[in-house]
């Protein structure tokens, strides 16, 4: 057992990846929506509104999808006794 232990140790040494790669192997999909995101913004072609209001765009869109219950599984959450609380 303790050479087998010994072995993983070694193993761990010599892999060429990264640690984080063990985790999220999906990493490759991300960093390129990242830099096409930075490369549209340096080159000035972000779709930005001309007027941005944070009240009506963003809380007036939440209000209207909570009324037609789009966003109803966020009114629960457990309790440490084990229940469930309703907002």
């Amino acid at each position: 057992m303790k050479t087998l232990f010994k072995l993983r140790i070694l193993q761990s040494v010599w892999t060429p990846q990264s640690p984080s790669r063990l985790f999220h192997k999906d990493n490759r999909r991300l960093v390129s929506q990242i830099v096409s995101h930075y490369e549209s913004i340096n080159r000035c072609e972000q779709e930005l509104p001309e007027h941005f209001n944070f009240a009506s765009d963003v809380l007036d869109k939440w209000s209207q999808l909570e009324k037609v219950a789009v966003l109803l599984h966020h009114r629960y959450w457990a309790r440490s006794s084990g229940g469930v609380n309703q907002l």
